[in-house]
């Protein structure tokens, strides 16, 4: 293939392919003589999308009202609220000795995945502008 830039062997029986254009990535997933040797090729998500991070995000928001109500100039493809883990120390059902009670609740963090390579450094949400940092 003339678009090949660089193959590089990532693990066992896996390789990395660098390509010069979006068309031949696209055209090289989709290639049936892949599926024919019994071989899976996909584009990573880190190569199509970023993510970022807001804060402070108020609980009563869903994640649908999230999405339809966020504003930004890079076009916004999904929003997750971020859970934190809450440890029960003495479970009030349980003996002494035994394992904490461990479960999780929503956060005031939700994580944005925006369309592409770049991302806004604040976006609006309901009129008010948070600040996003990046989430590896």
């Amino acid at each position: 293939m003339k678009d090949v830039m660089e193959i590089k062997k990532v693990g066992y029986s896996k390789v990395s392919i660098f390509l010069k254009t979006r068309k031949a990535a696209n055209d090289l997933v989709s290639d049936p003589r892949l599926k024919e040797r019994d071989l899976i090729a996909f584009i990573s998500p880190s190569r199509i999308s970023r993510k970022g991070i807001i804060r402070n995000v108020p609980l009563d928001l869903a994640n649908e009202m999230i999405l339809e109500n966020i504003s930004s100039p890079i076009k916004i493809t999904s929003v997750k609220r971020l859970n934190r883990r809450v440890t029960d120390v003495q479970p009030h059902d349980k003996e002494e000795g035994s394992s904490p009670a461990i479960n999780y609740s929503p956060s005031y963090t939700v994580m944005i995945i925006f369309e592409g390579q770049k991302i806004s450094k604040s976006v609006a949400l309901l009129r008010q502008l948070h600040c996003l940092t990046l989430h590896f």
